[in-house]
């Protein structure tokens, strides 16, 4: 079975780094079926750096909002109307690895029982120099389905090994019930999402 990917693109003032990131995006050796890029009343160049991009682009839609919604209340819309099986929610100045979407979807597929799939994550700073590996708990040193016992027994014993910035979303897996996000949580909140 073949999923569809949605990426969300959530912005707000990134422009000098939208152009790395949208092609970062766009260079995927597996590309995103959906992309929908929001910005969220930015006073910079933002919507015209975004608007270029979508007018060369047949899977890209923009959102502009007029008011700052909060990244929360955008990922809460967005998702909602996604058309995609599998969501991921791009910051605005992070860049992917060309292989990122092709890995995380094969592994996806092959495992349908999985919620979803995360990487490592690398630092880069703002000239996207790369500062090495973020350094989180490593639950195994080859790519390999996880159970959901075992993910909680994980969870319990080293905290989030997963990070939202590299992690792909089963949209059928996530509890509707339960991923309403709270803008009191902050922006990081929804790598927290109930799984079912």
């Amino acid at each position: 079975m073949r999923f569809k990917l949605t990426v969300i693109l959530g912005n707000y003032n990134k422009a000098c780094f939208l152009p790395k990131t949208l092609d970062a995006l766009l260079a995927q050796t597996r590309p995103a079926d959906e992309l929908i890029l929001v910005d969220d009343a930015s006073t910079d160049d933002s919507v015209a750096i975004l608007s270029s991009y979508v007018s060369r682009h047949p899977n890209c839609r923009l959102v502009v909002n007029d008011t700052n919604q909060g990244a929360n209340r955008n990922v809460n819309r967005l998702s909602a109307e996604a058309q995609g099986d599998v969501l991921f929610f791009a910051p605005s100045d992070d860049l992917v690895y060309p292989h990122f979407f092709e890995h995380g979807m094969e592994l996806l597929e092959a495992h349908p029982q999985a919620a979803l799939f995360s990487a490592r994550s690398d630092m880069i700073d703002a000239e996207g120099r790369n500062l090495g590996v973020f350094h989180i708990p490593l639950v195994s040193p080859v790519p390999t389905y996880i159970d959901p016992a075992t993910c909680v027994r994980l969870l319990m014993r080293d905290d989030s090994w997963f990070m939202g910035n590299v992690t792909l979303f089963r949209r059928d897996r996530l509890d509707r019930k339960s991923t309403r996000l709270n803008s009191s949580h902050g922006y990081i909140s929804y790598a927290v999402f109930c799984l079912k």
